[in-house]
């Protein structure tokens, strides 16, 4: 018997981590391929391969984003302190960049999570012609989530957009952009254990 699913909609792997979650359980949970270093007592990172979705693992904050190519996992200790993840598979003109820091704020938003800081796109527009990187949403679980003893409390998500690509260089040439290309990832830390 043949599978009749067409290739696109085939399963697309999840990692599954949160800060805190030991390493162990991160590779018992995921459905990508994790390539687990020899020695998990230092610090370390390790990457997924190829397109997958990301669900952060908590029962009041968790939520699934993506498919993308590109998160990394951070760990010390054999437990995950921060979670980097690009919900995208290529470079962003700057209206699709907008719309993604728009869904990443409103899951967040829907997921327990209260806005610490959330730029408008106006603003975030204008700080990107001073640099390459900005800061378009920082977040904190909600008060409720916090009062209680839960590993949590020190969280910090931050939606990061980055121009990667400015038009008309070599680059965007090569790549045959037409205009400036961001990219645009969602970090989740332990503020306690990476220093934040």
């Amino acid at each position: 018997m043949t599978d009749a699913r067409a290739p696109d909609q085939e399963e697309v792997p999840v990692l599954v981590a949160a800060p805190g979650m030991p390493f162990d359980a991160v590779v018992a949970t995921s459905t990508t391929q994790l390539d687990v270093p020899d020695d998990v007592r230092g610090t370390w990172m390790v990457q997924p391969e190829g397109p997958h979705k990301f669900k952060l693992h908590h029962a009041k904050l968790g939520f699934e984003i993506g498919p993308g190519l590109f998160s990394l996992v951070e760990a010390d200790k054999g437990e995950v302190i921060r979670v980097r993840t690009t919900p995208h598979d290529d470079y962003l003109y700057l209206p699709a960049a907008f719309e993604l820091v728009e869904a990443l704020n409103q899951t967040l938003l829907a997921s327990g999570w209260e806005a610490r800081m959330k730029p408008n796109p106006d603003r975030i527009a204008w700080q990107l012609g001073k640099g390459p990187e900005i800061r378009a949403g920082m977040w904190r679980p909600l008060p409720d989530i916090r009062a209680v003893v839960d590993p949590s409390a020190g969280w910090r998500a931050d939606v990061i957009m980055r121009r990667t690509v400015d038009a008309g260089s070599g680059e965007a040439s090569f790549l045959k952009l037409e205009d400036d290309a961001y990219l645009v990832t969602l970090l989740i830390e332990d503020e306690v254990k990476t220093g934040g």
